[in-house]
């Protein structure tokens, strides 16, 4: 009984984890989408629509995107 408890937790721990991941792309990415200048209009919200359907692989996209790294 032990064992299925602490997988139980496990799955949790990952589960927050990965909100919590998601969370932290999704702010810094509406961060500096927000202070970006070079994007405007129909990219910008597209960007921000992209990021708020998937905090996760939109941020990533968004990061992966930009060119000024």
């Amino acid at each position: 009984m032990p064992t299925l408890i602490a997988a139980a937790f496990d799955s949790q721990a990952g589960i927050w984890s990965a909100g919590i991941v998601g969370v932290v792309l999704a702010v810094a990415a509406c961060i500096s989408l927000s202070k970006d200048k070079e994007i405007t209009g129909g990219h910008r919200a597209m960007f921000f629509g992209l990021v708020l359907v998937f905090p996760v692989v939109g941020p990533l996209v968004y990061f992966g995107v930009r060119n000024d790294w």
